[in-house]
């Protein structure tokens, strides 16, 4: 029954999506607004819990940038916005925190940027965050001062855990209902939190967009520039901003400051070191190098073997995979299959780890450039893409929402 509706819902959605592009072609997201809320009506019509659904299919335009039509604003009282500091972070962590109206404690929602992320005060950061606190959900977006200067640390996760507490002590929270909603590696940074034994039995869901299982795998990707696949490698052209992040992570971790600013020197500045700087690293400088120049598969592996016991250990503690069996919330991820901050592999890895004792959702999409929606000018596949990302986020409020522990292990 569920099938048939859902397949119901795609062929109306589709239909009418297009009647309404072809009237628009050619033309701004602006144009289209009224094309979300076509398929968002539909799919409300055609699943049971309408009252969620209508919120989501309000909210869908202020995921989209742009001077468009946001019809939750017409209906609702606009948010209070206030600035906290992170009690107890190792870091510098603030965050904007968006209040529903009206008072009274309601859910919680997390919200972390990746690295040279949008600052907070972005007009489209806002406006998501708006939407959500007009949904009747307290969106808090974090920002770390190390995420803004580039810098993937370890301590972001004691920042979360920071924040979380500080949250179920908020008079306007529900403590019951505090989740995370990551992007990138704000997600990954969100996803090793929900794990910590510190805070694993309260968080109440995690949403990752364009995450990753393993750090090392990653790495792998970026040097060779390509992702595993059942049968050969699939090229990957990775982002400037990744590569650079990755690479900042591993000259960070090098033990002297020489071998870091000649590292950083030659891999991020782009400059050629003379003979001397070359020779001037130490033995474990000099394996790095070696590494991060490494392009074919078999120099990559023997140079990740060759990698400091110290480092190994940071990456796998930077990586999910490890530890998702101390999860206990609900899990949603979110990838974009031609993404090319992160490759697409890894949120299938990851989703494919997941304990089976939790409620885990996957969605791949064909919709984001990275985390920024696309693809409007293709109605047929942009309506299919938009009815998945209605029916993962109406999932994702849903378990916001609920006030009961009993699905939850």
């Amino acid at each position: 029954m569920g099938a048939g509706r859902n397949r119901l819902a795609a062929q109306i959605g589709n239909a009418l999506f297009a009647r309404v592009m072809q009237r628009n072609r050619g033309r701004s997201f602006g144009r289209i607004a009224l094309a979300i809320a076509v398929l968002g009506v539909v799919a409300t019509l055609l699943i049971p819990q309408a009252r969620s659904a209508a919120i989501v299919v309000l909210l869908l335009p202020h995921i989209f940038p742009g001077s468009i039509p946001r019809p939750l604003r017409w209906i609702t009282t606009a948010p209070t916005v206030s600035e906290i500091r992170v009690d107890g972070a190792p870091g510098t962590m603030v965050a904007d925190v968006y209040r529903p109206a009206g008072g009274g404690r309601h859910p919680a929602m997390i919200m972390l940027l990746g690295v040279n992320p949008l600052p907070r005060s972005d007009e489209q950061v806002a406006t998501l965050a708006e939407g959500i606190a007009r949904s009747g959900i307290v969106a808090v977006v974090a920002e770390s001062e190390a995420l803004l200067a580039g810098e993937i640390r370890l301590e972001e996760i004691d920042s979360l855990i920071a924040l979380f507490e500080q949250l179920e002590q908020d008079p306007g929270v529900d403590p019951r209902r505090i989740g995370f909603s990551g992007f990138c590696v704000g997600g990954v940074l969100e996803l090793l939190a929900a794990a910590d034994s510190r805070i694993a039995d309260r968080v109440s869901y995690v949403n990752a967009f364009s995450v990753y299982a393993d750090t090392v795998d990653v790495l792998r990707a970026i040097l060779g520039e390509s992702m595993p696949s059942d049968s050969v490698p699939i090229p990957w052209a990775p982002s400037a901003l990744t590569r650079e992040a990755f690479l900042r992570h591993i000259i960070s971790a090098q033990t002297t400051e020489q071998d870091r600013a000649i590292l950083t020197r030659e891999l991020i500045e782009l400059t050629p070191l003379t003979a001397t700087e070359v020779q001037a690293l130490s033995p474990a400088g000099a394996d790095v190098r070696a590494l991060l120049l490494s392009h074919d598969a078999d120099s990559i592996e023997k140079g990740i073997v060759r990698l400091p016991a110290d480092l190994s250990e940071r990456l796998r503690q930077l990586s999910p995979i490890s530890s998702v069996q101390g999860l206990r919330a609900r899990i949603f991820l979110m990838h974009d299959s031609s993404d090319t901050y992160l490759p697409v592999s890894g949120a299938r890895k990851l989703a494919a780890a997941l304990p089976t004792s939790i409620e885990s959702h996957y969605t791949e999409f064909r919709l984001f450039a990275h985390v920024m929606p696309e693809g409007a000018d293709d109605p047929a596949r942009f309506a299919g893409e938009m009815i998945k990302l209605f029916k993962h986020i109406n999932q994702l409020f849903l378990a916001a929402n609920d006030e009961s522990r009993s699905a939850r292990p």
